[in-house]
Order: C-alpha cells, then sequence, then structure tokens
C-alpha cells in the first residue's frame, strides 16, 4: 500500500481536482448536434468487457520506457474506427474545469489533458474527442463501436509509439459519472478515451450519457 501510494504526484492532485468540478455533468463534451443530426453507435450494455482494477496486472512483454516522461503525445491511431489524428494540449479553464477541443477546429481534434501521464507512464493518460460539431460528425463519433481487444496506438514526440489494448466500452448517464474509477490513479500505464454518448435528447440538445474506453499498455516501440 506504500508503495501504491508513493505513485501518487502532482498530476494526480490537478486531474481528480478538475474531474471533480465537471463529473456530475459526465464530462460531456458537445451537448448541441447538428441540423442533420446523425447518432452516434450507442452501447447496447452498459459496459462491455471488464474494467482492470486500479492495480491491474500488466500485459506480458509489456515495456515501459522511463523515457516517455519528458515528451508528450503527438498522434492517435485506431484502426478499427479509421481514427487517425494529431492530438493538441489540453489544460484547465479559468474555472478550473478540464478544457475541451475547439469546436471550430479544422478538423477537430482529439487532445490529451497534460496534468495527466505521457501514455505509457504509470497512471491514466486521458484523451478527449467531440464526438460532432456544428459541422458533422467529429474524430471520435465512431468511439462507441470499440471492442475489448482492439489496439489503439499512441506515437510521442520522441518517435516513441505506445500500443494500447482496448479493456472495456462504458457509457456513463452524465448524473452517475464513476470520477475516481476513471482519474483515479493505478499502478499500471493506463489510457483513457472520453467522449459524449448515449441517447441524443433533440428538446435539450444534448447526449445524455459519456462514453468512455479503458485500456491498458501492451507495448512500446521506437520510430525508425
Amino acid at each position: 500500500m506504500k508503495i501504491f501510494n508513493k505513485l501518487c504526484s502532482y498530476w494526480q492532485q490537478k486531474i481528480l481536482l478538475a474531474a471533480g468540478l465537471i463529473g456530475i455533468a459526465g464530462l460531456c463534451l458537445i451537448s448541441i448536434g447538428f441540423a442533420s443530426q446523425q447518432h452516434a453507435p450507442v452501447l447496447g450494455k452498459k459496459t462491455l468487457g471488464k474494467i482492470p482494477s486500479q492495480t491491474h496486472y500488466f500485459a506480458p512483454g509489456s515495456v515501459i520506457s522511463t523515457s516517455v516522461a519528458h515528451t508528450v503525445p503527438v498522434s492517435i491511431d485506431i484502426p478499427s474506427i479509421q481514427v487517425n489524428s494529431h492530438l493538441i494540449q489540453l489544460g484547465l479553464n479559468p474555472n478550473g474545469s478540464v478544457e475541451v477541443p475547439s469546436l471550430f477546429a479544422k478538423p477537430s481534434q482529439p487532445g490529451w489533458y497534460k496534468y495527466s501521464p505521457v501514455p505509457g507512464q504509470i497512471g491514466p493518460a486521458v484523451i478527449l474527442g467531440h464526438i460532432d460539431t456544428y459541422k458533422g460528425p467529429s474524430i471520435f463519433f465512431r468511439l462507441g463501436l470499440l471492442r475489448p481487444g482492439n489496439h489503439i496506438y499512441v506515437t510521442l514526440s520522441n518517435q516513441t509509439t505506445v500500443e494500447f489494448q482496448v479493456n472495456a466500452v462504458a457509457s456513463y448517464p452524465k448524473t452517475s459519472f464513476p470520477t475516481g474509477q476513471i482519474y483515479g490513479n493505478t499502478s499500471y500505464p493506463a489510457l483513457r478515451l472520453i467522449t459524449c454518448g448515449g441517447a441524443f435528447d433533440s428538446t435539450t440538445h444534448s447526449y445524455l450519457s459519456s462514453t468512455v474506453i479503458y485500456a491498458s499498455l501492451m507495448s512500446s516501440s521506437q520510430n525508425k
């Protein structure tokens, strides 16, 4: 337990504080919909796969590179849902809530929350993206189609590619967003992808849930 507690650091305090400010809203990134609303894929169940415990075992062959501490993630590739995008960096808004990508970015890019670990470090690295924009589907429109076993690749600024495997795909109502489970410290390198999800309420022009992808490190490799 003492060893696990030592894993807590400044980034964890920042991310839990920010998450607490917006956790009740379920971290829904956009609540507008667009003119000819196309509905994003909706999970038939609340959770597919098994959400790892905070002390999840390392996958066989996992490589944890100490060099990633001084890098930043620059791109994300999710072949199974045809996502390939540069990553921007996100911080905090003046009110302390987590910043989200601009709705007017062309194209709308996902962002890494810079107060979470670099992907490949111990702890939950967090990447947020929109499900749609004013003009149509956005980068994470098909995020709900991911399934356990799918792979996610994040490339870092030092040309290292970090490979994660999806453990679980979950949908949470805004009113019961499990902030601690998603943002809480882990004893292994984890990745969380977050966007809006669930049904779209045409009356309130908002999504009723959030979609969260849980993934854990499989390997890392240096690009040549």
